[in-house]
């Protein structure tokens, strides 16, 4: 076997390895789509069938012709029927309707599926110019005038006629770039269902395309008990002055935002009257807003944090709440500072609690990735059956569907539950690690506030020509250097902030499927802390083969595999729970 060929065959395998890696998105079952693919979101009909709705079109998003389709999947995702028109795709500008979200009703329609209304903005007053923009690429018509609704009773095979919602002008209405001529707003979340009334939650704009923009939610009283949508009772939340719109204004905070604060999620929680609205921001933070009166008056929105206090960070994109079976949630966002609309990738998921009237944050766990980091991953769903959980994305031209690993998600409850239950599979011997063959590993260690101020070497292995050193650096912050065959690799954490009387840990992750490198430090996966947009970096797998050596040493833990967040996170509790009461236990 000659030389070329013995290398096709590894890098085959390599490929292979990566592949199986049930995060990345290319091993995911595509949903079809005509070009442009966007908001994947799937309800479950009663015969236990997936439909899909989805915003598609011939080009680019907000190019001409967009409309809405759904398709029907009866074997959980790996297969889909053709796609079925929701709104007529109409291939002239001034016709685009887009941004449909699913409610299913078991109530109404047929005993086998159910109803399934399906909600979307359409330029319904057929706008083709936006004021000052004539002849531009962002010329866009897609997230102006009305928002409508139809049904299908059949599983989506058929739809009903087009019925509008009249929504009230507000103050950002009157002001907007069409001086209130029509309505600019969309919407990204799927309607809930409470005891009293259906809700769907949307974004009005004050400037095209996304700027200027405010929650608000649509209330109907009667849609899952009167299956005549001309008897729909429909209004507008939060309260108001319908007879003053100037007065009148949604969700927003000029306090702790600055004017994008867009695509609302609202969420009921377990406790009743209580709801959650979160929405991204373009500060590089999740705003949240809390109503315990039955979404009729909300708190000022402020920044979203974890349960240690800490800001939950996340781009301009996409963050989702979902509430599982179990009565716990889960939170998907991106987990870095940035403030524009890239880096979406890869996408992450904390587990969350309910108590005292609000959500308690676990820390995140990368749950999908693209090995190309321009990628963008984003508009996700949840399904869940039985034990079982997918996740739908868009990579804006793809979407697909992909079962997750389960014990992920139930790991990120358990951080809150606070049993630690850590690994033991340490390394006892000399292991090679080799990123290309998919192989990661995790570095535990304890450490002290003078181990900080001393700027000391914290733990190393190997020789000068390959190994691994980490040590504490200005900040103070912890750095890990990797080394092989002449080259080295370095990243640093966030800054390690000195505690008095407490000693310190932490776990160093590199995780060979996203590349990604992690530090967990107390318990906290650092991400960026506000002074830079990222807290974890990327490394290439053309890094060459290092050796991973067993440190000699109770108070540094080595494992030749990448742990989870969550397994760092109980390496600290079991760490913390065994802590003796020092400054320095090296």
């Amino acid at each position: 076997m000659n030389a070329l060929r013995v290398m096709a065959i590894l890098i085959l395998l390599a490929a292979t390895a990566r592949a199986q890696d049930p995060r990345d998105i290319e091993t995911g079952s595509e949903i079809p789509a005509e070009g442009y693919a966007d908001m994947p979101l799937v309800v479950t009909l009663s015969d236990g069938s997936w439909l899909c709705t989805l915003t598609t079109g011939p080009g680019e998003e907000g190019a001409p012709g967009q409309y809405v389709i759904a398709t029907r999947s009866t074997d959980h995702g790996k297969t889909w029927s053709q796609p079925v028109q929701i709104s007529p795709r109409i291939l002239r500008h001034g016709y685009e309707s887009s941004w449909v979200v699913p409610l299913h009703v078991p109530e109404q329609g047929s005993d086998e599926f159910g109803r399934v209304y399906a909600s979307y903005v359409t330029n319904g007053d057929h706008i083709t110019q936006v004021p000052g923009l004539e002849g531009r690429d962002d010329d866009r018509v897609d997230m102006l005038g009305w928002y409508v609704y139809r049904y299908s009773d059949d599983a989506g095979q058929s739809w009903s006629n087009e019925r509008r919602i009249e929504i009230p002008e507000t103050e950002v209405d009157l002001h907007n770039t069409f001086d209130g001529r029509v309505q600019m707003l969309w919407g990204v979340d799927e309607p809930i269902v409470t005891d009293l009334h259906t809700l769907i939650a949307f974004t009005k704009i004050r400037e095209h395309l996304v700027t200027g923009t405010e929650g608000w939610l649509l209330a109907c009283d009667n849609l899952t008990t009167e299956p005549d949508p001309a008897k729909h009772e429909w209004r507008l939340l939060p309260m108001g002055n319908a007879g003053e719109p100037e007065t009148w204004k949604g969700l927003r905070s000029e306090t702790h935002f600055r004017t994008t604060q867009a695509e609302h999620d609202l969420t009921a929680l377990n406790e009743p009257g209580q709801f959650i609205i979160i929405n991204r921001t373009d500060t590089g933070l999740i705003s949240i807003s809390r109503s315990s009166d039955n979404t009729n008056s909300w708190s000022e929105p402020e920044p979203m944090v974890y349960a240690d206090g800490s800001s939950i960070r996340n781009p301009r994109a996409n963050a989702k709440i979902w509430k599982t079976a179990n009565g716990r949630y889960l939170l998907w966002f991106h987990n870095h500072g940035g403030t524009r609309f890239e880096d979406r990738n890869p996408g992450w998921l904390a587990g969350g609690i309910e108590h005292d009237g609000d959500i308690l944050w676990s820390q995140p766990e990368i749950a999908l990735y693209h090995n190309d980091p321009d990628v963008r991953i984003s508009y996700p769903d949840l399904i869940e059956q039985g034990d079982r959980y997918w996740l739908t994305e868009t990579e804006k031209d793809t979407a697909r569907v992909h079962e997750l690993d389960a014990s992920l998600i139930e790991g990120l409850w358990a951080q809150l539950d606070n049993k630690a239950n850590p690994p033991t599979d340490t390394i006892s011997a000399n292991t090679e690690i080799d990123f290309s063959k998919n192989e990661g590993f995790s570095i535990a260690l304890a450490f002290s506030n003078y181990d900080l101020a001393t700027l000391s070497t914290l733990a190393s292995a190997g020789d000068d020509e390959t190994g691994w050193t980490i040590r504490a650096v200005r900040g103070p912050t912890l750095e890990i250097e990797l080394r092989s065959q002449g080259q080295t690799y370095i990243w640093q954490s966030d800054r390690v902030a000195s505690v008095a009387g407490k000693s310190h840990h932490a776990v160093i992750t590199f995780d060979p499927g996203p590349a990604i490198v992690t530090m967990t430090i107390n318990g906290k996966l650092h991400d960026g802390d506000g002074k830079r947009q990222f807290g974890w970096g990327r490394f290439t797998r053309d890094f060459p083969p290092f050796a991973l050596n067993p440190s000699g040493s109770d108070d540094i833990k080595v494992f030749a595999r990448a742990l989870r967040t969550s397994e760092a996170v109980e390496l600290y509790e079991a760490f913390r729970e065994g802590l003796p009461s020092t400054s320095h236990t090296r």
